[in-house]
């Protein structure tokens, strides 16, 4: 099938390649799916590539994205270029120009990119983050301790009456 588009907004299950062309598609499952400038729900396959185009959520053990956007990719190898990602998981995780608001993953190549959150046991290049792993540690400690205190508190004013 050369462009599941015909079927707009409908769901593809099979086995070989996708190739999407401006169009939008919910369900994508195959071994090789190419998105060209249009976007997908939920796309699962071996190799994913998008280009110009948007997936709500990525299931690759390759997948590449470039000028995409997505809520959530997740693979053994993401390579990623002048995107912007929600939450990005994966064993090895190239970014190029990307924002992201989470980013798990074993190693991380980097240039020009940003993060809120990034948790990685070995980064290579720059990534500007709100949260790196021992800030995510340190938050999570002082949130624990506040939201303790709190309910502590709480405990002794309804005590008293």
């Amino acid at each position: 099938m050369e462009n599941p588009a015909e079927n707009a907004a409908g769901t593809e299950r099979l086995t070989d390649q996708i190739d999407l062309r401006a169009g939008a598609i919910d369900v994508v499952e195959a071994e090789k799916v190419t998105i060209s400038q249009g976007g997908a729900y939920h796309v699962a396959a071996s190799e994913v590539v998008i280009t110009q185009g948007g997936a709500g959520t990525v299931q690759a053990d390759t997948a590449i994205l470039r000028n995409a956007v997505s809520l959530s990719a997740r693979g053994e190898m993401l390579s990623v270029e002048s995107s912007t990602l929600g939450v990005a998981v994966g064993e090895e995780v190239s970014l190029t120009d990307v924002r992201a608001g989470m980013i798990y993953a074993d190693s991380v190549r980097s240039e020009r990119s940003s993060s809120i959150i990034l948790l990685s046991r070995e980064v290579h290049g720059t990534v500007e983050t709100v949260l790196d792993t021992r800030g995510a540690a340190l938050a999570g400690i002082v949130a624990g301790v506040a939201v303790g205190m709190v309910l502590f508190a709480g405990s002794l004013l309804t005590r008293r009456k």
